[in-house]
C-alpha cells in the first residue's frame, strides 16, 4: 500500500513539474509574440497561463486588455489582473497597478496607492518602477517633491538599464543650476542609442547627426520577471 501511494504521489509531482514547465513555456513565447507584434498569438498564449496563476503572464496580459491588442480594451479587467500579479509580489504587476492608479485608468486616481505600488515595484528593483517613482518625486505627486530623491532613483533605474530614466535624469541636469553637462550629455547619448524617442529628439535638436537606431519605446514591451537587485528608496519603508 505505503509503495503505491509513493508511486501515486511521484507521479502527482512529476505531473505539476510538467504543468509548471507547460505554463512557463507558453509564457515566454506569449511575450515574445508580443515583442515581435503577434498580438493574437500573445493573447491565445497568455489568457489560460494568466487563469492558471501565473503572475507574469497575469501582468501581461493585463497590458494587452489596458492597451486594447488582441482583445477589446478593457481597463477594469487589466486593473483586476494587475493586482492579481502584484499580490503575487510580481514588480511588473505592481509597477502597471501604480501606473493605473496614478492616471485613473480602470479605476478611481489615487495617489497615495499609487505612490504604495510604485515603491514595492522600486523595492524590488524594477527599473520601470524606480523610473516612475522618481517622477513622482520630480512632480510632487503624492509625496513631497524631492529632486535630489528623483535624481537617486533615475539612477538606480538607469544602472539596470532604463532609457527613459536616462532620459529623466539625463532633462534634469541639464537643467539644473550650474549645469552638469558632461553626465548629462552621456546619459542623454546613452538613452538615445537605446531608442528612447524623446532623447533622439532631444539630441537631434542639440545638432548630432550621427547615426542612431529606430526609435523604440521599451516601456510597452511585455516582460517577464528577472532576478533583480533590491532598490533603495528613502521613504518606501513602510511599504515592504
Amino acid at each position: 500500500m505505503r509503495a503505491c501511494l509513493a508511486a501515486f504521489a511521484l507521479a502527482l509531482a512529476l505531473a505539476v513539474h510538467a504543468s509548471a514547465q507547460d505554463v512557463a513555456s507558453a509564457v515566454a513565447a506569449g511575450i515574445e509574440a508580443y515583442n515581435r507584434g503577434d498580438v493574437s498569438t500573445a493573447f491565445r498564449l497568455l489568457k489560460p497561463a494568466a487563469e492558471a496563476g501565473d503572475s507574469d503572464a497575469q501582468a501581461n496580459l493585463g497590458y494587452l486588455y489596458a492597451r486594447g491588442q488582441g482583445v477589446a480594451k478593457n481597463q477594469q479587467e487589466a486593473m483586476r489582473l494587475f493586482l492579481l500579479s502584484a499580490n503575487q509580489g510580481n514588480a511588473v504587476g505592481m509597477n502597471a497597478l501604480a501606473f493605473g492608479y496614478r492616471h485613473g485608468t480602470g479605476v478611481e486616481a489615487n495617489l497615495t496607492q499609487a505612490v504604495h505600488w510604485f515603491c514595492r515595484a522600486a523595492v524590488s528593483g524594477d527599473p520601470r518602477g524606480l523610473n516612475n517613482l522618481g517622477t513622482m518625486y520630480s512632480e510632487g505627486q503624492g509625496v513631497d517633491r524631492d529632486v535630489a530623491e528623483a535624481r537617486d532613483l533615475w539612477r538606480q533605474a538607469a544602472e539596470r538599464g532604463n532609457a527613459n530614466a536616462m532620459f529623466n535624469l539625463s532633462l534634469s541636469l541639464f537643467f539644473q543650476t550650474p549645469m552638469d553637462r558632461a553626465p548629462a550629455s552621456d546619459l542623454l547619448m546613452r538613452a538615445a542609442q537605446l531608442g528612447d524617442p524623446g532623447a533622439q529628439k532631444m539630441l537631434r535638436g542639440m545638432g548630432y547627426d550621427g547615426r542612431l537606431p529606430p526609435a523604440v519605446n521599451p516601456e510597452e514591451m511585455s516582460k517577464a520577471r528577472t532576478d533583480l537587485t533590491p532598490g533603495y528608496v528613502r521613504d518606501c519603508g513602510f511599504c515592504c
